[in-house]
């Protein structure tokens, strides 16, 4: 019986693989009581020891003695299924509804500090309430409040734009205004040797022309960083876990994004739940002849001015299409639990 430490296990056990598994998921079913049916007749599904996909793989395939080479179960998929499976459940009409009856008040931060700090507080007030509660026998009131620490993990180290030998000496009127704020930053480094008690208000101005020469050359030759529709073209792999079907650029970037679809990658498999939710949207009339038109040759791979072309349509007309479409799929996307 052989281990595997690979992230991802493309196997069949009980004649089915781990993508079939997440398919048999359906959420058109709403119902706490309809979800949790489909999740046990996916998990009665066992061989003839009585296990079912997820006790076979662990059982036969996982290798839980890892390594410093070996993969986290945090990126298996066969681990991701598992949890899919009971965000799926949680994600029924009857738990959602529970949640917003117990009224509580979920705090983000990205600051592990401000994280800390905040832990400390809710301690500290959970502790006072008690004292009170014991000495007066009144409760305090069934609102929560929970916490969360935000890790980005698609953190990207942001380009900086620097002024290099190049640009002073390039024959252009960008150079050509480049070298003139030089000369003028010259003469204040000159300066700034014997500053006569003027050196902060030197610096100050030193600082400014350096922020005017990098804000001349973006002008000039165009904006400089990143593009959200190269992010697939970028040095590093994102984390698909991050995306947010409630975000606005990540469901519009997801729209614009080309991909062959690969069973078991991240990536694919949002475009499926895309096309699932199109495909529902579609079925109930949520598209206007236009928007649905314009979807499909988006996915077409057109881009917004040959959009625009084809159906003789400004490319700012395209453009707000473009945001109606985005906003009706993140309506639906929430109407269906995802």
């Amino acid at each position: 019986m052989g281990f595997e430490n690979r992230h991802l296990f493309n196997g069949k056990i009980n004649n089915q693989n781990v993508y079939e598994v997440k398919q048999a998921l359906d959420y058109k079913v709403r119902d706490l009581e309809g979800r949790r049916k489909i999740v046990d007749d996916v998990l009665s599904n066992t061989d003839e020891n009585g296990l079912n996909f997820f006790e076979n793989y662990f059982d036969g395939h996982y290798k839980c003695e890892l390594n410093q080479n070996d993969s986290l179960s945090e990126n298996n998929n066969v681990c991701k299924a598992l949890e899919q499976m009971a965000d799926y459940l949680l994600g029924s009409e009857e738990v959602r509804d529970d949640r917003k009856e117990k009224s509580q008040e979920y705090r983000f931060f990205i600051d592990r500090n401000e994280y800390n700090r905040a832990m400390r507080r809710e301690e500290s007030m959970e502790h006072k309430c008690e004292l009170a509660k014991a000495k007066t026998g009144i409760s305090g009131s069934e609102d929560t409040v929970i916490n969360f620490l935000i890790q980005n993990k698609n953190f990207k180290k942001p380009k900086r734009q620097v002024i290099t030998k190049e640009d002073l000496m390039e024959d252009s009127f960008c150079g050509e205004v480049l070298r003139a704020y030089k000369e003028y930053d010259n003469e204040l480094s000159e300066k700034l040797k014997t500053p006569q008690g003027k050196g902060y208000k030197l610096r100050k101005i030193k600082g400014e022309i350096n922020q005017d020469m990098i804000y001349t050359k973006d002008t000039l030759k165009g904006v400089f960083g990143y593009k959200l529709r190269n992010a697939l073209m970028e040095s590093t792999c994102p984390s698909w876990e991050m995306f947010d079907w409630s975000n606005q650029q990540h469901v519009k970037a997801l729209i614009y994004v080309q991909n062959e679809f690969i069973p078991d990658d991240d990536l694919s498999l949002l475009l499926f739940d895309l096309e699932a939710l199109v495909e529902e949207m579609v079925s109930e009339n949520v598209f206007s002849g236009r928007e649905y038109a314009v979807y499909k040759m988006i996915r077409s791979g057109y881009k917004n001015i040959e959009i625009a072309k084809e159906l003789e349509l400004t490319r700012t007309r395209i453009s707000n299409l473009t945001t109606t479409i985005t906003n009706k799929i993140i309506k639906q996307a929430e109407k269906m639990g995802y």
